[in-house]
């Protein structure tokens, strides 16, 4: 069964996903991706805050006091993320000052969303602790694995948004979206990802959402046939790819081989 992101990797180059599907080659840690994978398991934690943030609050708060709230939860949440890391960080020589005004960006525009959220429910129920929790939507649910055997794919959805009348898969990047909308690579992704919420939940999933954190934008994907059609032919290129005997041509883009960290083993391939 493929992963939703060997269709991802399928798009941006062929041969590197055969070099690490079918040769077992593994792509060595980058200070690119640790800092991407950094960044994404903040993100990850702070979408899971707002339970505790409003477990934490004693009375009805100002939009001040709770903007503060979020910010000082999120930000224990990253600094929890790069203790954990610090070996690492350090082997590369990452900048911990840049890396940390990075993240206080993220934090501050997340802490924004979530405090309108928050404070909005409260207003409209009058709750506060568990009695708004339980009334409060989207309910959140973050990196949950599905997987559809008829689709012949799985993948782990950074965040799903369960509304009283829809499901939302989003899409968490930590780079940059093209100057004319979301890639189409992730675009695909969140395709896929509809699709296997719709198997799993045997209900309609019309579109998902990509935010873009650098700097914070929001794209909202609707999910049309062409689309469906486009992920399904995917999943039948690259299991017939992954059938082949010997490797795909070298990505056709030389930029991708310098950023590539199996440039020298794939080629070294014939």
């Amino acid at each position: 069964m493929l992963y939703v992101t060997d269709l991802t990797s399928y798009k941006y180059c062929k041969r590197k996903l055969y070099l690490t599907k079918v040769l077992g080659y593994r792509e060595p840690l980058s200070k690119q991706a640790l800092v991407g994978s950094i960044k994404h398991k903040v993100l990850e934690n702070i979408h899971n805050s707002e339970e505790r943030v409003i477990k934490s609050l004693e009375k009805v708060p100002s939009k001040k006091e709770l903007l503060s709230l979020f910010k000082l939860t999120n930000s224990s949440i990253a600094h929890s993320v790069i203790s954990e890391e610090l070996d690492r960080l350090s082997h590369f020589s990452v900048d911990y000052e840049k890396l940390l005004l990075e993240l206080s960006v993220m934090i501050e525009d997340e802490s924004a969303v979530q405090a309108d959220k928050v404070l909005g429910e409260i207003k409209k129920h009058n709750l506060l602790g568990q009695g708004l929790i339980d009334l409060i939507y989207p309910k959140i649910r973050t990196e949950a694995t599905l997987e559809s055997q008829e689709l012949g794919i799985r993948g782990k959805i950074d965040k799903i948004e369960f509304h009283e009348d829809r499901i939302v898969p989003v899409e968490l990047k930590t780079g940059q979206s093209s100057r004319t909308g979301p890639w189409n690579d992730h675009i695909i992704q969140v395709a896929a990802y509809c699709m296997l919420l719709e198997k799993e939940h045997n209900q309609k999933v019309s579109h998902g959402l990509i935010i873009y954190y650098n700097p914070r934008i929001v794209h909202n994907v609707s999910i049309n046939p062409f689309m469906v059609d486009e992920v399904l032919s995917l999943i039948g290129e690259v299991n017939s790819m992954l059938k082949q005997d010997s490797p795909p041509p070298l990505a056709e883009n030389p930029n991708k081989c310098s950023i590539c960290g199996l440039k020298d083993t794939c080629h070294s391939l014939k």
